[in-house]
Protein backbone atom coordinates (compact mmCIF):
# COMPACT_ATOMS: atom_id res chain seq x y z
CA UNK A 1 0.00 0.00 0.00
CA UNK A 2 2.30 2.20 0.84
CA UNK A 3 4.57 1.52 -2.72
CA UNK A 4 1.25 2.65 -4.07
CA UNK A 5 0.41 5.56 -2.55
CA UNK A 6 4.10 6.98 -2.95
CA UNK A 7 4.03 6.41 -6.88
CA UNK A 8 0.37 8.21 -6.89
CA UNK A 9 2.10 10.86 -4.75
CA UNK A 10 4.89 11.72 -7.07
CA UNK A 11 2.64 11.51 -10.14
CA UNK A 12 0.54 14.02 -8.75
CA UNK A 13 3.56 16.16 -8.02
CA UNK A 14 4.99 15.64 -11.83
CA UNK A 15 1.68 16.64 -13.17
CA UNK A 16 1.46 19.50 -10.68
CA UNK A 17 5.17 20.60 -11.88
CA UNK A 18 4.09 20.26 -15.37
CA UNK A 19 1.26 22.59 -15.10
CA UNK A 20 3.27 25.38 -13.22
CA UNK A 21 6.20 25.12 -15.08
CA UNK A 22 4.01 25.26 -18.47
CA UNK A 23 1.84 28.69 -17.11
CA UNK A 24 5.09 30.74 -16.38
CA UNK A 25 5.48 34.05 -18.78
CA UNK A 26 7.76 33.45 -21.37
CA UNK A 27 9.90 35.82 -20.34
CA UNK A 28 12.25 38.55 -22.47
CA UNK A 29 14.00 37.38 -25.55
CA UNK A 30 17.61 38.10 -24.70
CA UNK A 31 19.23 36.67 -21.14
CA UNK A 32 22.67 37.83 -19.79
CA UNK A 33 24.36 34.37 -20.84
CA UNK A 34 26.90 35.65 -18.38
CA UNK A 35 24.87 35.79 -15.85
CA UNK A 36 23.54 32.97 -16.52
CA UNK A 37 26.26 30.77 -16.65
CA UNK A 38 28.00 32.14 -13.45
CA UNK A 39 24.27 31.15 -11.82
CA UNK A 40 24.67 27.77 -13.33
CA UNK A 41 28.19 27.38 -11.66
CA UNK A 42 27.26 28.63 -8.74
CA UNK A 43 24.27 25.57 -8.69
CA UNK A 44 26.48 23.13 -9.63
CA UNK A 45 28.80 23.71 -6.97
CA UNK A 46 25.96 24.01 -4.09
CA UNK A 47 24.00 20.84 -5.92
CA UNK A 48 27.66 19.12 -5.63
CA UNK A 49 27.99 18.97 -2.06
CA UNK A 50 24.54 17.65 -1.14
CA UNK A 51 24.03 16.89 2.71
CA UNK A 52 22.20 13.43 3.38
CA UNK A 53 19.50 14.06 6.37
CA UNK A 54 17.23 11.15 6.36
CA UNK A 55 18.43 7.90 5.11
CA UNK A 56 19.73 7.04 1.84
CA UNK A 57 18.55 9.14 -1.43
CA UNK A 58 17.59 11.84 0.55
CA UNK A 59 19.40 15.10 0.52
CA UNK A 60 19.41 18.46 0.81
CA UNK A 61 21.66 21.27 -0.99
CA UNK A 62 22.20 25.25 -0.74
CA UNK A 63 21.11 25.53 -4.46
CA UNK A 64 18.07 27.58 -3.51
CA UNK A 65 20.26 30.83 -3.30
CA UNK A 66 21.51 30.47 -6.66
CA UNK A 67 18.08 29.39 -8.15
CA UNK A 68 16.29 32.46 -6.14
CA UNK A 69 18.86 35.01 -7.49
CA UNK A 70 18.66 33.51 -11.06
CA UNK A 71 14.91 33.99 -10.84
CA UNK A 72 15.37 37.58 -9.41
CA UNK A 73 18.15 38.64 -11.86
CA UNK A 74 17.21 37.09 -15.48
CA UNK A 75 13.61 35.15 -14.94
CA UNK A 76 11.54 32.34 -14.53
CA UNK A 77 12.97 29.91 -17.16
CA UNK A 78 16.57 30.57 -16.33
CA UNK A 79 15.61 30.40 -12.64
CA UNK A 80 14.25 26.79 -13.54
CA UNK A 81 17.69 26.07 -15.48
CA UNK A 82 19.56 26.89 -12.73
CA UNK A 83 17.39 24.62 -10.53
CA UNK A 84 18.29 21.86 -13.47
CA UNK A 85 21.91 22.29 -13.02
CA UNK A 86 21.98 21.95 -9.06
CA UNK A 87 20.14 18.47 -9.81
CA UNK A 88 22.37 17.72 -11.97
CA UNK A 89 25.40 18.45 -10.03
CA UNK A 90 23.28 16.18 -6.82
CA UNK A 91 22.43 13.20 -9.09
CA UNK A 92 26.30 12.94 -10.32
CA UNK A 93 28.56 12.98 -7.20
CA UNK A 94 25.64 11.07 -4.92
CA UNK A 95 27.65 7.77 -3.27
CA UNK A 96 24.41 6.02 -3.24
CA UNK A 97 22.39 4.48 -6.42
CA UNK A 98 19.60 5.87 -5.87
CA UNK A 99 15.08 4.44 -7.19
CA UNK A 100 14.45 6.16 -9.98
CA UNK A 101 11.48 7.52 -8.65
CA UNK A 102 13.09 8.82 -6.02
CA UNK A 103 15.12 11.12 -8.92
CA UNK A 104 11.88 11.96 -10.75
CA UNK A 105 9.94 13.25 -7.44
CA UNK A 106 13.64 15.39 -6.96
CA UNK A 107 13.32 16.73 -10.17
CA UNK A 108 9.60 17.16 -10.03
CA UNK A 109 9.80 18.87 -6.48
CA UNK A 110 12.59 20.86 -7.32
CA UNK A 111 10.84 22.18 -10.41
CA UNK A 112 7.46 22.70 -8.87
CA UNK A 113 9.25 24.96 -6.04
CA UNK A 114 10.53 27.03 -8.34
CA UNK A 115 7.95 27.89 -10.39
CA UNK A 116 5.46 28.29 -7.46
CA UNK A 117 7.89 30.79 -6.19
CA UNK A 118 8.52 32.36 -9.40
CA UNK A 119 4.94 32.90 -9.68
CA UNK A 120 4.11 34.30 -6.59
CA UNK A 121 7.18 36.55 -7.29
CA UNK A 122 5.69 37.99 -10.45
CA UNK A 123 2.29 37.91 -8.78
CA UNK A 124 3.46 40.54 -5.84
CA UNK A 125 5.27 42.85 -8.97
CA UNK A 126 8.56 41.53 -8.59
CA UNK A 127 10.56 42.31 -11.96
CA UNK A 128 13.84 40.44 -12.85
CA UNK A 129 16.99 42.94 -12.75
CA UNK A 130 15.43 45.77 -10.94
CA UNK A 131 16.76 46.92 -7.73
CA UNK A 132 14.08 49.07 -5.80
CA UNK A 133 12.40 49.32 -2.37
CA UNK A 134 9.75 47.10 -3.58
CA UNK A 135 11.43 44.21 -4.54
CA UNK A 136 12.22 42.93 -1.08
CA UNK A 137 8.44 42.04 -0.56
CA UNK A 138 8.68 39.52 -3.82
CA UNK A 139 11.57 38.14 -2.85
CA UNK A 140 10.62 37.16 0.59
CA UNK A 141 7.74 35.71 -0.36
CA UNK A 142 9.14 33.67 -3.26
CA UNK A 143 11.62 32.53 -0.62
CA UNK A 144 9.00 31.78 1.85
CA UNK A 145 7.08 29.91 -0.84
CA UNK A 146 9.90 27.37 -2.21
CA UNK A 147 10.90 27.19 1.87
CA UNK A 148 8.07 26.06 2.55
CA UNK A 149 7.09 23.98 -0.72
CA UNK A 150 10.37 22.26 -1.02
CA UNK A 151 10.20 21.03 2.43
CA UNK A 152 7.16 20.36 2.37
CA UNK A 153 6.87 17.94 -0.42
CA UNK A 154 9.93 16.01 0.81
CA UNK A 155 8.15 15.41 3.99
CA UNK A 156 5.09 14.05 2.52
CA UNK A 157 7.20 11.64 0.33
CA UNK A 158 9.25 10.81 3.38
CA UNK A 159 5.97 10.28 5.63
CA UNK A 160 4.15 8.47 2.86
CA UNK A 161 7.37 5.85 1.87
CA UNK A 162 8.19 5.09 5.68
CA UNK A 163 4.63 5.53 6.96
CA UNK A 164 5.67 8.43 9.50
CA UNK A 165 3.79 11.29 10.48
CA UNK A 166 4.05 14.54 8.12
CA UNK A 167 4.51 16.82 11.60
CA UNK A 168 7.44 14.21 12.31
CA UNK A 169 9.37 14.31 9.38
CA UNK A 170 8.87 18.20 8.97
CA UNK A 171 10.15 19.21 11.86
CA UNK A 172 13.42 17.50 11.20
CA UNK A 173 13.24 20.39 7.91
CA UNK A 174 12.82 23.21 10.22
CA UNK A 175 16.29 24.19 10.85
CA UNK A 176 17.04 24.45 6.78
CA UNK A 177 14.65 27.97 7.17
CA UNK A 178 17.14 29.78 8.53
CA UNK A 179 19.86 29.05 5.65
CA UNK A 180 16.71 29.42 2.76
CA UNK A 181 15.95 33.30 3.71
CA UNK A 182 19.58 33.72 4.05
CA UNK A 183 19.59 32.55 0.75
CA UNK A 184 17.14 35.45 0.07
CA UNK A 185 18.63 37.81 1.49
CA UNK A 186 22.56 36.63 -0.73
CA UNK A 187 20.05 36.10 -3.59
CA UNK A 188 19.00 40.39 -3.27
CA UNK A 189 22.87 41.52 -2.43
CA UNK A 190 23.86 39.68 -5.70
CA UNK A 191 21.26 41.41 -7.66
CA UNK A 192 22.85 44.94 -6.54
CA UNK A 193 26.60 43.60 -7.27
CA UNK A 194 24.83 42.38 -10.62
CA UNK A 195 23.19 46.21 -11.37
CA UNK A 196 26.41 47.60 -10.28
CA UNK A 197 29.19 45.86 -11.47
CA UNK A 198 27.71 43.47 -14.24
CA UNK A 199 27.91 39.72 -14.51
CA UNK A 200 31.04 39.53 -12.74
CA UNK A 201 29.80 40.39 -9.32
CA UNK A 202 27.94 37.30 -9.22
CA UNK A 203 31.13 35.46 -8.36
CA UNK A 204 30.90 37.15 -4.58
CA UNK A 205 28.26 34.75 -3.99
CA UNK A 206 30.54 32.12 -3.98
CA UNK A 207 31.54 32.36 -0.62
CA UNK A 208 28.07 32.88 1.06
CA UNK A 209 27.14 29.65 -0.65
CA UNK A 210 29.87 27.64 0.39
CA UNK A 211 29.60 29.16 4.06
CA UNK A 212 25.68 27.48 3.74
CA UNK A 213 27.22 24.67 2.74
CA UNK A 214 29.12 24.55 5.73
CA UNK A 215 26.58 25.03 7.94
CA UNK A 216 24.45 22.40 6.70
CA UNK A 217 27.56 20.40 7.12
CA UNK A 218 27.83 21.08 10.42
CA UNK A 219 24.21 21.75 11.59
CA UNK A 220 23.59 18.42 10.38
CA UNK A 221 27.14 16.52 12.00
CA UNK A 222 25.03 17.98 15.26
CA UNK A 223 21.96 16.30 14.56
CA UNK A 224 23.51 13.16 13.91
CA UNK A 225 25.47 13.27 16.60
CA UNK A 226 22.23 14.14 19.01
CA UNK A 227 20.17 11.36 17.16
CA UNK A 228 22.88 8.93 17.81
CA UNK A 229 22.71 9.79 21.46
CA UNK A 230 18.89 9.53 21.57
CA UNK A 231 19.35 6.10 19.92
CA UNK A 232 22.60 4.74 22.75
CA UNK A 233 20.06 5.88 25.02
CA UNK A 234 16.83 4.46 23.90
CA UNK A 235 19.29 1.11 23.34
CA UNK A 236 20.12 1.49 27.21
CA UNK A 237 16.71 1.97 28.19
CA UNK A 238 15.56 -0.94 25.91
CA UNK A 239 18.09 -3.05 28.15
CA UNK A 240 17.03 -2.29 31.64
CA UNK A 241 13.55 -3.12 30.84
CA UNK A 242 15.09 -6.35 29.35
CA UNK A 243 16.57 -6.56 32.84
CA UNK A 244 13.99 -5.35 35.06
CA UNK A 245 11.56 -7.89 33.06
CA UNK A 246 14.36 -10.56 33.66
CA UNK A 247 14.65 -9.75 37.75
CA UNK A 248 11.08 -9.59 38.14
CA UNK A 249 10.70 -13.03 36.71
CA UNK A 250 13.41 -14.59 39.29
CA UNK A 251 12.07 -12.77 41.99
CA UNK A 252 8.45 -14.18 40.91
CA UNK A 253 10.23 -17.42 41.29
CA UNK A 254 12.19 -17.47 44.38
CA UNK A 255 9.00 -16.17 45.68
CA UNK A 256 7.41 -19.33 44.57
CA UNK A 257 10.63 -21.22 45.47
CA UNK A 258 9.97 -19.85 49.19
CA UNK A 259 6.19 -20.57 49.30
CA UNK A 260 7.52 -24.20 48.63
CA UNK A 261 8.92 -25.20 51.94
CA UNK A 262 10.43 -28.53 52.40
CA UNK A 263 9.61 -30.13 56.22
CA UNK A 264 10.42 -33.24 57.73
CA UNK A 265 7.05 -35.64 57.68
CA UNK A 266 8.00 -36.77 61.01
CA UNK A 267 9.51 -33.72 63.19
CA UNK A 268 8.23 -31.18 60.89
CA UNK A 269 11.79 -29.53 61.18
CA UNK A 270 12.44 -27.17 57.94
CA UNK A 271 15.41 -27.26 55.60
CA UNK A 272 16.53 -24.27 54.51
CA UNK A 273 18.67 -23.58 51.34
CA UNK A 274 21.78 -24.32 53.09
CA UNK A 275 20.47 -27.54 53.19
CA UNK A 276 20.13 -26.94 57.25
CA UNK A 277 17.49 -28.07 59.24
CA UNK A 278 15.73 -26.03 61.61
CA UNK A 279 13.09 -26.30 63.65
CA UNK A 280 9.68 -24.49 62.38
CA UNK A 281 9.42 -22.45 65.13
CA UNK A 282 13.11 -21.51 64.66
CA UNK A 283 12.87 -21.09 60.78
CA UNK A 284 9.28 -19.04 61.05
CA UNK A 285 11.15 -16.53 63.74
CA UNK A 286 14.23 -15.55 61.56
CA UNK A 287 12.31 -15.48 58.33
CA UNK A 288 8.74 -14.04 58.73
CA UNK A 289 9.28 -11.97 62.30
CA UNK A 290 7.12 -13.87 64.40
CA UNK A 291 6.98 -14.99 67.87
CA UNK A 292 5.43 -18.38 69.06
CA UNK A 293 3.95 -18.75 72.71
CA UNK A 294 3.80 -22.51 73.33
CA UNK A 295 0.74 -24.40 74.90
CA UNK A 296 -1.17 -27.37 74.60
CA UNK A 297 -4.36 -28.98 72.21
CA UNK A 298 -7.21 -31.23 73.37
CA UNK A 299 -5.75 -33.61 71.59
CA UNK A 300 -2.38 -33.30 73.11
CA UNK A 301 -3.71 -32.80 76.15
CA UNK A 302 -5.99 -36.29 76.21
CA UNK A 303 -2.70 -38.18 74.62
CA UNK A 304 0.15 -37.16 76.23
CA UNK A 305 -0.65 -36.29 79.34
CA UNK A 306 -4.03 -37.85 79.96
CA UNK A 307 -5.85 -34.36 80.67
CA UNK A 308 -9.11 -33.50 80.25
CA UNK A 309 -9.43 -30.70 77.66
CA UNK A 310 -9.71 -26.63 78.04
CA UNK A 311 -13.51 -26.96 77.03
CA UNK A 312 -14.66 -29.58 79.67
CA UNK A 313 -11.90 -28.14 82.32
CA UNK A 314 -13.77 -24.80 82.15
CA UNK A 315 -17.17 -26.64 82.26
CA UNK A 316 -16.25 -28.02 85.80
CA UNK A 317 -14.99 -25.39 86.82
CA UNK A 318 -18.58 -22.82 85.93
CA UNK A 319 -20.52 -25.50 88.29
Amino acid sequence: MRSIALRLYVAAVVIAAGVAVALLPAGGTSVDMVALTLLVLLALVAGARPVRFVGKGNVITATHSAIICSLVILGALPALLTATAGLVATLVVRRHRAKAIRDVFNCAGVLLSTAVASHLFFALGGVPGEVRTMLFWPLFAATAAYFFLNTGLVSMAVAVERGLSFHRVWDGLRWTAASYFTGGVLALALVAAYNYHGPLGLAFGLPPIWVLLNFYSAYHGKLKEKERRIGEIESLNAQLHGKVDELQGALAEVRELRELLPICMHCKSIRDDDNTWHQIEAYISKHYDTSFTHSLCDRCRETHYDLPAEKETAAKSDE
